[in-house]
């Protein structure tokens, strides 16, 4: 038996009907107007079609979506800030998807350009957001890098864009870690040489530079990176992307030379010469000279590899973050004077390249400063040459 005083709308709108809730029949019925969106009484004709795109009917059934179903994001202005009708989430657009588009939207047109003068945006704007769709890793990654260029851009929505970013990052981690465990093809050796090429990027972007950073000492954020890196460098290890095709040369640009460091010559003279001051050095340990010339080395071999595949201070910035020898990476975790002079000279050509590339900002100056404060004689003298050359001078 019917409830008393109810009268079962039969008649009622689509909308209505899909929430449960009783129709008064007006043309348009009182709930859409005052919800804002099209009642389907309004449009007879265009009733099956809304009724299909409420229900999950396939895509090639359902016709056009109705006219202010929702409002764009005013520019420069979050997707919370604007007001999203209920019909909104109702048709699967809810506000982390209308972010997840901005975040694509802003890589392929501004994050993706940012990179070093001498790689290719289009590999960056086309290529990897394809490659993305099938290994969804990378196209987390991809979101990630997005958000800390936004949070870099945005400061009023910054703390918006470091948690999604975060939260991308993690999923690209997890991804990655799982499909280590898969079958190698070289198409999954790009996807994971990249995400992880993109995940030490990420590294750069969101260490120093916003507010809950501030007291993260530079040099301790250098080390966390380089502690990543070197775990990413089993990427490398596994997948063999680098043997089955030459990575850096499929993202370098290929319509002529490109600009290269002018001072690269004498950067790899000053390496020559810290060597045999380190070898001449008498109140040092020998076995604490050799693995410091081997820091050295391999940082002088970064600078010259050959200029085909990247540009000298290019090597150097990325490539000897992934191959320090494990000794003398502990002895740049215990802060040793020596291995601190080494790190300035690495930032020495940090320094050429943080003009390209806008993750890299702030970082020269910062780590001089506080790897400065660390060095006392002898080892101030072997650093002279770095401190001049990043401007720096004891006040």
């Amino acid at each position: 038996m019917g409830r008393l005083g109810y009268r079962k709308s039969k008649n009622g709108c689509l909308r209505c009907k899909k929430r449960r809730v009783k129709c008064d029949e007006q043309v348009p019925c009182t709930a859409c107007k005052r919800h804002k969106v099209e009642c389907s009484l309004e449009r007879p004709g265009r009733g099956k079609a809304l009724e299909t795109s409420l229900t999950g009917a396939p895509k090639h059934q359902m016709r056009s979506k109705p006219n202010n179903v929702h409002s764009l994001p005013v520019r420069g202005q979050s997707p919370q800030a604007n007001s999203f009708p209920e019909a909104c989430t109702a048709i699967g657009f809810s506000e982390l998807c209308l972010l997840d588009l901005e975040l694509m939207h802003h890589f392929t047109t501004n994050t993706c350009m940012m990179g070093p003068h001498v790689l290719d945006p289009s590999v960056f704007r086309d290529e990897l957001p394809r490659l993305g769709l099938r290994y969804p890793y990378l196209l987390h990654q991809l979101l990630a890098l997005s958000a800390f260029h936004c949070a870099y851009l945005r400061t009023e929505s910054r703390e918006k864009y470091l948690f999604h970013g975060s939260k991308h990052q993690a999923h690209a981690i997890a991804g990655m870690r799982l499909a280590l465990t898969g079958k190698m093809t070289e198409e999954t050796s790009f996807a994971l040489f990249m995400t992880s090429a993109l995940l030490m990027t990420s590294s750069f972007a969101s260490h120093l530079k916003y507010p809950h950073n501030e007291a993260m000492p530079p040099l301790a954020g250098m080390l966390e990176i380089m502690a990543l890196v070197r775990g990413l460098s089993a990427i490398k290890t596994t997948t063999h992307a680098e043997l089955q095709f030459n990575v850096l040369d499929k993202l370098k640009h290929h319509n002529g030379s490109q600009p290269c460091w002018k001072a690269l010559d004498l950067f790899k003279t000053q390496l020559t010469i810290l060597q045999s001051r380190i070898s001449n050095l008498t109140n040092i340990d020998n076995a604490t000279v050799a693995v410091l010339n081997k820091g050295v080395q391999s940082m002088l071999d970064c600078a010259t590899m050959p200029a085909s595949t990247m540009t000298g201070e290019l090597q150097v910035v990325f490539t000897w973050l992934s191959i320090l020898p494990a000794d003398f990476f502990n002895l740049m975790q215990a802060q040793h004077p020596g291995a601190m002079v080494v790190l300035l000279y690495y930032v020495v050509a940090l320094q050429e390249v943080e003009t390209q590339c806008w993750v890299l900002e702030g970082w020269s100056a910062q780590l001089t400063s506080n790897i400065a404060d660390i060095l006392c004689p002898p080892w101030t003298g072997l650093a002279q040459w770095a401190m001049n050359e990043l401007g720096y001078s004891r006040g």
